[in-house]
């Protein structure tokens, strides 16, 4: 499918091929709720294995692609691990523990991504609460207008205040600031803690997952009022799989000018 030529595109070759041992442990319940492990349960040298694991799963997750398989799932973490154990010079076993522990963070990246577009959105199209039924109209109408053919991607300037009237897709500041914000703005960011996951130009999975982020939250204010909707891979790995599909036509019809190779190294570029 489209959106596998884009990951296999995109996929950095920055993992080793070699792999870890799983073994099983027995271990008394950890400290967390329900008896779950926590990284901080274990001593230093697994801790900080753990902890480099995930920001290498983690940036796996935003650069290749956000809603991996069970079966990816599992491999990407005994990859992970293994590149944690050989940057510290040592080579333990991965147990399961470890593995549920490190896959549990796909969800966490892509709640805290929409957390920050939520912020930058609702500033970036005067989002907020109606006071009276006018305003939640124009909300509602300002709205429709961005998810309209995509028209939250365009450059806002050509968005209002005439929609039809549209160019510079994928270029919508809001955009590139959410994606500084996510994985730049510290330098113990994923993105720059980890930036040989991004190779030299943005990857597509990232730019996917930036606007399925943000028709997240425009699909929050599609009644002019905000109401809550989940981040979820039910709701939105559709979504997400459509936005790579988008993006590899779109690469595809415009190749031969490098339309978007060109916006790819331009929102690295910006980002770092």
């Amino acid at each position: 499918t489209p959106c596998r030529r884009v990951r296999r595109r995109d996929c950095s070759a920055t993992m080793a091929p070699e792999t870890a041992r799983l073994t099983k442990v027995r271990r008394t319940k950890g400290a967390g709720s329900r008896g779950r492990f926590r990284i901080k349960d274990f001593k230093s040298l697994v801790r900080s294995l753990l902890l480099d694991a995930v920001g290498h799963y983690r940036t796996r997750v935003s650069t290749e692609y956000a809603y991996p398989t069970s079966t990816e799932d599992d491999r990407w973490a005994v990859e992970v691990w293994s590149r944690a154990c050989r940057d510290a010079g040592t080579d333990l076993p991965i147990e399961e523990e470890f593995v549920g522990m490190i896959t549990a963070r796909a969800s966490h990246i892509r709640g805290e991504l929409k957390t920050k577009a939520r912020s930058l959105v609702e500033l970036a199209y005067g989002l907020t609460a109606p006071s009276n039924h006018d305003e939640r109209q124009a909300k509602r109408n300002k709205v429709r207008d961005l998810l309209t053919r995509l028209g939250y991607a365009y450059s806002v300037s050509e968005v209002f205040p005439n929609p039809t009237a549209r160019s510079g897709i994928y270029e919508n500041d809001v955009i590139q600031r959410l994606i500084n914000v996510t994985w730049f703005a510290d330098p113990k960011d994923d993105g720059i803690h980890y930036g040989q996951y991004f190779g030299r130009r943005m990857p597509v999975p990232v730019i996917a997952l930036v606007l399925t982020a943000i028709q997240n939250v425009l699909d929050e204010w599609r009644t002019g009022e905000r109401q809550d909707i989940a981040f979820s891979k039910k709701h939105y790995k559709a979504k997400y799989d459509q936005h790579l599909e988008e993006l590899e036509r779109f690469h595809d019809k415009t190749r031969r000018y490098g339309i978007l190779r060109t916006i790819r190294s331009d929102l690295l570029e910006h980002a770092r």
